[in-house]
């Protein structure tokens, strides 16, 4: 079964050069990851709001994508 996945993100005005550079490469290594159908990073115009929207083909292979972030994720100090 497909899974979709929304999640809103708000960080502070001082990080979100940074965070928009983080999130925009572990979006571009997350579309690579088996599994995944779909996977978006949005940005609000005139604010301080991301919006990731992803679509994987089930609930193992999203599984093991969550994993390989929480690893990936160590690596970067904000």
């Amino acid at each position: 079964m497909k899974i979709k996945l929304i999640t809103i993100n708000f960080p502070k005005e001082l990080y979100k050069d940074k965070f928009k550079q983080i999130a925009l490469e572990l979006t571009n290594r997350s579309q690579l990851d088996e599994g995944c159908i779909s996977y978006v990073l949005n940005e609000e115009i005139n604010g301080n709001k991301f919006i990731f929207i992803e679509e994987w083909e089930n609930e193992e292979l999203l599984q093991k994508h969550m994993e390989k972030q929480k690893n990936i994720s160590k690596h970067y100090v904000i």
